[in-house]
């Protein structure tokens, strides 16, 4: 009787831990003049996302990157193929567009497709920021914020902060901001 309820116990701790195994995650970042940026960036948010357990990364991310990155053109369907060849359950692709000195970025979380039952892709959140890049605090300033609106328990407001004339000035007229 003992042994039977060991057994028990043992196979239900083996179902609950396969449930809250975190979900595999690939980082693609494009946009930047210099690709060192995208590398960096890329491996940056990797680092932040996966920090908070809710992530892994998949088995080898370098190559999924060179992957893409020798590819030429990259699309979607390209970056769905390599991701599920890795083993990718989820995909970040990040955009950065250059504006007046200042970087444009937007990150996507993709949930990967399912190949077998031939479930499309679909995005589950998306996360912006401007922010000028001059070093590599820059990038992880980005990489950080990036993180925080993408993952479960982040702020998921894109819109830009109070400056300090806006507050003042609803100050004066007792308006909320």
């Amino acid at each position: 009787m003992k042994k039977t309820i060991a057994i028990i116990a043992i196979l239900v701790a083996l179902c609950f831990a396969q449930d809250i195994s975190p979900e595999k995650l690939a980082v693609y970042v494009s946009g930047a003049s210099d690709i060192g940026i995208n590398k960096s960036l890329s491996n940056k948010l990797l680092m932040a996302m996966t920090q908070s357990g809710e992530y892994a990364v998949i088995a080898d991310h370098d190559s999924f990157q060179e992957e893409l990155a020798n590819g030429g053109k990259v699309d979607m369907t390209q970056i769905s193929q390599v991701a599920n060849r890795h083993g990718a359950d989820y995909v970040c692709t990040v955009s950065m567009t250059e504006v007046f000195g200042t970087y444009s970025i937007t990150a996507n979380l993709i949930k990967m497709a399912d190949l077998r039952k031939m479930v499309g892709s679909q995005v589950v959140k998306i996360g912006s920021t401007d922010h000028a890049i001059k070093s590599l605090e820059d990038l992880t300033a980005v990489s950080n914020e990036l993180a925080s609106q993408l993952l479960s328990s982040g702020n998921q407001t894109l819109s830009p902060p109070v400056s300090a004339v806006e507050q003042k000035q609803c100050e004066k007229t007792y308006s909320k901001c």
